[in-house]
């Protein structure tokens, strides 16, 4: 409560260039209710201060001050002294001789029990009490309803006192007339009530603190028009109205005195209002006010080296918009609007100048029909509540960026408590650099156009959009960047973009990319979260998530870890870069040509999970590239794979379900017993594919060529049956000498005219019957038969070895090749055998010459001796 002591104080400690009221308390009766006149006098203490503040002429006003039965329905009365001193008397009865109810404020210069509002004389416009071209902006009332019973006293202390400053017309007179330089030069005059003689007149303006309106429950404050009617009577020239409004009847220009309603520029102790529907400019250094409201389509814009200090608040907008623009793009000074707090309601705060600078101590309210943009900086020390956007750039220069800071113990809720607001950077970059409100997820829309960079250097969290629209070059990416965020919400891309910090993923979260989305880590834990990637464009990433992982669309490319599962659909495809350890399902496209799952580049890289397939997924691999399945493949539906590219796969897990392998370039190696289950494998002629077996593997699966080799690594045996097609060339190859591929099935010539080649230094042993009517070829190393070859002719060359104790068709040994029957590859181990050739040709031709190897250690064919049992024709030229 304000005592009278402290209102006192604060009456002396007023303006000295101002009027001045001295009153004398005059003990005439003793209510009840203030027997002592101690809230009377405190409450008259209030109202003189009021009207001290509003008339800067400097007048002394002295009175009597007391509380009185007056008779009628009155409740106060100013009398004029003649020969005795001024006076004003308070009622204490009503007419029926009850006390009066009368309400003493506690705190009466804040009025917070009163709802308070201006009325215009445009909403107004039917009073009768006003003559003349009066502004539309003019205000006659400023009236409050506490919705009580009770008689505020302030409010007829400060209308008898009004009466006593000027509102007390001379005989004859019936209007008070308004100085035009308070009115833009219009000229404006305010009709008196018709009183009798003896009693003072009164405004005829109904909302007006002089009006002859005393409701209980209301409270009026001098007004515009109360405070201006004075001047006609009293002379008062210098007026400091507590609202003012811009009406620039001159010009747009702040300082212009004419401009406005008052005539007089605005201070620290004025609420300015700018709603006249046009523009008011700022040119001078500094200026400052009490609070500021930009409403109805009316701009404030300031130049360059203006600083616009306001002690209270700022606002923009309501039920039309408002808008404040700080700066050009001339180079020079630091535009400045400094406010306690900033309400943007509707409208636009435009920060154009790159010095530009918004500094808010308090709160910050950015409606959702409202906007911040601009160049420059935007501080605040309170709470951001952003219900509306907050966007990096202006028209120029190109590129701006708005920087959004907290100062002291300042909070930003970048998306509102609504959970709606945006934040763009669109015509240039956006920074938010201060502290975050706690445990409140971004739950908006952040958007980057092309070419822009929205940077948050502070952890965050967002359960909302990220809409980021990239150039259709490289060059211009939309980018987001600065410290990590957890990520639960929706990703949306198109063109390039980046999002150059780490992603943690929390929650359940979609990556709708189209064109490419480049980014580093995204990480989860927990399990409780998925990811799903849809759009036909492709994210580059490292993914580690317990998660589960469900790519729809488009490409993913990078490495993919943790438990939870990652499933391809048909049409996605997954570019490995990298080791991979979560379970992976591939699910073919149906075309045969789309790489479901493509290590890039070269190298090595793993899946160490399980691969599940469905569909005939296509597996790439690059040149020079190596890409190992440790986690095995498991097939759904019977689906097999396509494996495609220049590059080696290496299946070194198990294989579950029947695996049918379909090789169309490159090589499949073959790294454990049952790496296809019971599939079979399919070596096309398109880009001549192989199969590997590696060291100590037993390879049971079926096998059909049409073109291509198998390869052995290791000693290794194929145990299967092998159907080779005539359209194509087949090859045998063991590379390293002291390695042995053994063919313990069958090799059937499908149609005839298929051939074979063996090359390699290492050895192919054949103890199964084969059909290769389109012949065998020992070019390189050793070819021991165990087995029968029932049709088609050998032919060894090159100083390739022939060997074993099988059945041949034809045998054609030229240009240095060599056959010994029986023997060891290595040729170091006695070991005779009986060998059965239908035709058999040994020649030289030139320098080259062909070797027959008979081994002799006993009188017994095919035990002591090497015995060649040849039931056609036989040559030896050798």
């Amino acid at each position: 409560m304000l005592s009278a002591v402290t209102l006192v104080a604060l009456s002396l400690a007023s303006r000295v260039d101002a009027i001045q009221f001295i009153q004398d308390y005059n003990e005439i009766d003793r209510p009840s209710f203030d027997p002592y006149g101690t809230e009377l006098r405190r409450i008259a203490t209030a109202a003189a201060i009021i009207w001290e503040d509003y008339i800067l002429d400097d007048r002394t006003f002295e009175f009597d001050l007391s509380w009185e039965n007056i008779d009628g329905d009155r409740v106060g009365e100013f009398r004029a002294g003649v020969f005795v001193d001024d006076a004003i008397v308070f009622d204490t009865h009503d007419s029926a001789g009850n006390l009066r109810n009368w309400f003493f404020d506690p705190t009466p210069l804040e009025n917070e029990e009163y709802g308070m509002l201006q009325s215009l004389y445009r909403n107004g416009a039917s009073e009768p009490g006003i003559a003349g071209t009066a502004p539309e902006l003019l205000e006659t009332g400023y009236v409050g309803y506490d919705g009580s019973q009770r008689l505020d006293l302030l409010t007829i202390a400060l209308h008898e006192m009004g009466h006593f400053l000027g509102i007390n017309l001379g005989l004859g007179d019936s209007a008070f007339n308004l100085n035009p330089a308070t009115l833009g030069g219009a000229n404006v005059s305010v009709f008196a009530t018709d009183e009798p003689w003896e009693e003072f007149e009164h405004l005829e303006v109904s909302t007006a603190l002089m009006s002859d309106s005393a409701t209980q429950g209301f409270r009026r404050l001098p007004s515009a028009i109360d405070i201006l009617a004075l001047w006609d009577e009293s002379g008062f020239t210098q007026f400091d109205l507590p609202r003012v409004d811009f009406i620039g009847a001159e010009s747009t220009d702040w300082d212009g005195t004419l401009n406005w309603i008052g005539g007089r520029v605005p201070d620290d102790d004025n609420q300015v209002f700018v709603r006249n529907g046009g523009s008011v400019r700022l040119t001078g250094d500094y200026s400052t006010a009490k609070s500021l409201a930009v409403d109805e389509n009316s701009r404030l814009i300031t130049t360059n080296n203006t600083h616009l200090r306001v002690y209270g608040p700022v606002s923009l907008g309501g039920n039309f918009t408002g808008e404040i623009h700080l700066g050009n793009i001339l180079p020079g000074g630091a535009p400045t609007l400094e406010a306690y707090s900033l309400d943007v309601a509707s409208g636009l705060v435009n920060l154009q100048a790159p010095t530009s600078v918004v500094d808010v101590s308090g709160d910050l309210y950015i409606g959702s029909r409202a906007h911040i943009r601009g160049d420059g900086t935007v501080k605040v020390g309170g709470t951001l509540n952003n219900r509306g956007e907050i966007t990096g750039g202006t028209l120029f220069p190109l590129n701006a960026e708005l920087t959004v800071r907290t100062t002291g113990g300042g909070r930003l809720d970048l998306d509102g408590d609504e959970e709606s607001g945006r934040i763009t950077a669109s015509l240039g970059n956006l920074r938010i650099e201060g502290t975050l409100l706690e445990n409140d997820p971004f739950s908006g829309v952040a958007t980057i156009e092309p070419g822009r960079t929205i940077t948050v250097t502070q952890p965050w969290s967002l359960d909302g959009r990220l809409v980021m629209h990239g150039g259709a070059a490289a060059a211009s990416p939309a980018i987001l960047g600065g410290a990590a965020v957890a990520l639960s919400g929706q990703v949306e891309t198109d063109g390039h973009a980046i999002i150059n910090t780490t992603v943690a993923l929390v929650d359940a979260s979609v990556w709708n990319v189209e064109g490419t989305l480049s980014t580093g880590s995204i990480s989860g834990s927990g399990g409780a979260h998925t990811f799903t990637k849809t759009g036909a464009g492709t994210l580059v990433a490292n993914l580690s998530s317990s998660g589960a992982k469900t790519f729809e669309q488009g490409a993913f490319q990078g490495s993919i870890n943790g438990a939870g599962a990652a499933t391809f659909m048909p049409g996605a495809a997954f570019r490995l870069i990298g080791g991979s350890s979560s379970p992976i399902t591939l699910h073919g496209a149906g075309d045969s040509s789309f790489l479901s799952l493509h290590k890039r580049g070269q190298g090595t890289s793993g899946l160490s999970g399980l691969l599940t397939i469905e569909r005939n997924p296509n597996i790439s691999v690059d040149a020079g590239g190596i890409l190992t399945l440790s986690g095995g493949i498991m097939s759904v539906n019977d689906s097999g794979f396509i494996k495609s590219g220049d590059g080696e796969l290496v299946i070194s897990g198990p294989g579950a379900g029947p695996i049918v392998a379909d090789i169309r370039g490159g090589q499949l190696t073959i790294a454990h017993n049952n790496a296809l289950g019971a599939g079979r494998v399919f070596v096309q002629p398109l880009g001549g594919g192989s199969l590997a077996l590696a060291e100590a593997v037993t390879f049971a699966n079926q096998i059909s060529m049409v073109q291509g080799r198998i390869l052995g690594l290791g000693n290794s045996t194929v145990a299967s049956d092998i159907t080779l097609f005539p359209s194509g060339n087949h090859t045998f190859e063991v590379p390293q000498f002291d390695h042995t591929l053994t063919f313990s099935g069958s090799i059937a010539d499908f149609g005839g005219g298929a051939s074979l080649t063996k090359t390699g230094a290492g050895a192919v042993a054949l103890t199964g019957n084969s059909t290769i009517i389109g012949g065998l070829t020992v070019a390189e190393g050793v070819l021991a038969n165990h087995g029968v070859i029932a049709s088609g002719a050998t032919h060894v060359t090159g100083n390739a070895l022939l060997l074993g104790s099988g059945q041949f068709a034809d045998v054609n040994v030229r240009d240095n090749g060599r056959f010994a029957p029986g023997g060891t590859p290595d040729l170091s181990l006695f070991s005779p055998a009986t060998v059965a050739i239908r035709d058999f040709v040994l020649s030289a031709a030139g320098q080259s010459r062909s070797e027959l190897l008979i081994q002799l250690g006993g009188l017994t064919p095919g035990f002591g001796h090497d015995q060649l049992l040849v039931s056609g024709n036989a040559t030896l030229a050798g």
